[in-house]
């Protein structure tokens, strides 16, 4: 599984990161009740850029097509007393938006701040996802979605982070 993007390799996959990696819905909400409570979203970059190759093939867009590109830090807190209290970087997640994407409903995209876009994708009701997994190095683990989100595109990669991953492990 390391290296490369696999639509199953978690199937396979016997670590605590497992179930996070292939659970459905909202990681915003699943982040949330872990942590008691408490989520963040702090923005890194958003930017007007070009997808990477292997992004535009998984979205199905054309190399060349500019999106918006959304980097931010979702933090958690820890509930365990062995554990620092403050709040960590949990999850690092990337988000690619193509421009088509961005125009009627979409337009709100541009603009979510502190908010995080599971919020927003996760409003509608009905939402499909096409998912694969990589480990990207020993112990850090990602997965990307492809959300049809009122018949448009997204994209968004969620990669674990090492203090999350010793909240699992304990």
């Amino acid at each position: 599984m390391c290296g490369r993007w696999s639509q199953n390799a978690s199937r396979r996959l016997k670590h605590p990161i497992a179930p996070w990696l292939i659970s459905n819905g909202s990681l915003t909400q699943r982040l949330t009740a872990y942590s008691g409570g408490y989520f963040a979203v702090m923005p890194i970059r958003e930017y007007f850029g070009r997808p990477s190759r292997d992004e535009t093939g998984f979205l199905g867009v054309p190399v060349q097509q500019f999106a918006w590109i959304r980097e931010v830090y979702l933090f958690g807190h820890p509930l365990r007393s062995d554990q620092p209290p403050e709040a960590q970087a949990w999850v690092m997640a990337r988000s690619v938006i193509p421009l088509k994407t961005l125009r009627g409903k979409g337009r709100r995209l541009r603009y979510l701040g502190r908010r995080s876009l599971g919020s927003v994708l996760f409003a509608q009701k009905k939402i499909s996802c096409q998912r694969q997994y990589r480990c990207m190095e020993e112990g850090v683990y990602s997965r990307r979605s492809h959300y049809r989100w009122h018949q448009q595109s997204v994209l968004v990669q969620e990669t674990f982070l090492p203090a999350f991953v010793n909240t699992l492990i304990g």
